[in-house]
């Protein structure tokens, strides 16, 4: 008996990270539809209006699978669209960006191949991760505030593009400045403990790693949990204090 073909759908973002990184793309999309999969592609086109939220409000209730091929930035957005539309298959997740943060707290920080990632769509078991809600939007990485948090958003997608994760890092370097004056009083409640103060930067997250790097106090988060590290940076350091930090 002739097995039936399960529909697939692949958002692809294909400016986001380096561009040699999407030469393996296609032979990910052979290797699906040999294992009969019905694969459907839509690119991602923000200056258009195609965005993951647009696709998924249109067509994402008519698949069975979904994979996300970009970065964590694409990923995110998707996760936006799957909450808001009730969408609840499962998700597979090919990472092409410049840093992949989120990609290496689920598969590890090892080399990991598109075929490597098919194959676990194929034969592995669906793993719940947690999300998060920041006012309006949902967020499965991290959320925060300060200065050094929009160096993901300030960088250039030509310098990303063109440098991989070395963009963030010259971005992040410019940025020290008005970074260290930057100060936000918050008041925050958790676990039945107030912390009130000034800070610098802070930090919400799930994962074991941010910009590229894993700080002590997150590299063993757990991303299925039900709970978020929160990371604050007091503002107004001395200068010993700001040079351990950076």
């Amino acid at each position: 008996m002739e097995k039936e073909f399960k529909k697939l759908l692949i958002i692809y973002n294909a400016k986001a990270g380096l561009g040699n990184q999407h030469v393996h793309f296609m032979s990910a999309i052979e290797y699906l539809t040999v294992n009969h999969f019905e694969v459907t592609v839509y690119p991602v086109v923000p200056e258009e209006g195609i965005t993951s939220e647009w696709i998924l409000k249109k067509v994402g209730h008519n698949f069975e699978y979904i994979i996300v091929c970009g970065g964590d930035g694409t990923l995110n957005h998707a996760v936006n669209g799957l909450i808001n539309e009730h969408i609840t298959c499962p998700i597979g997740y090919l990472p092409v960006g410049s840093t992949n943060d989120f990609s290496k707290s689920l598969y590890g920080n090892g080399s990991h191949s598109f075929i490597d990632v098919c194959q676990w769509l194929v034969n592995g078991k669906v793993y719940q991760f947690d999300t998060g809600k920041f006012n309006d939007l949902y967020f499965n990485y991290v959320a925060g505030f300060g200065a050094f948090p929009m160096v993901s958003y300030t960088t250039p997608q030509d310098m990303k593009n063109s440098l991989g994760y070395l963009a963030y890092v010259l971005n992040f370097l410019q940025s020290i400045p008005d970074g260290l004056s930057y100060k936000k009083h918050c008041r925050i409640v958790h676990d039945g403990v107030v912390e009130e103060g000034d800070f610098m930067v802070g930090l919400i997250t799930n994962t074991t790693q941010v910009a590229g790097v894993k700080p002590s106090v997150i590299k063993d988060s757990s991303l299925d949990d039900g709970v978020f590290e929160a990371t604050l940076v007091k503002a107004d350091l001395s200068a010993i204090e700001i040079g351990q930090i950076i």
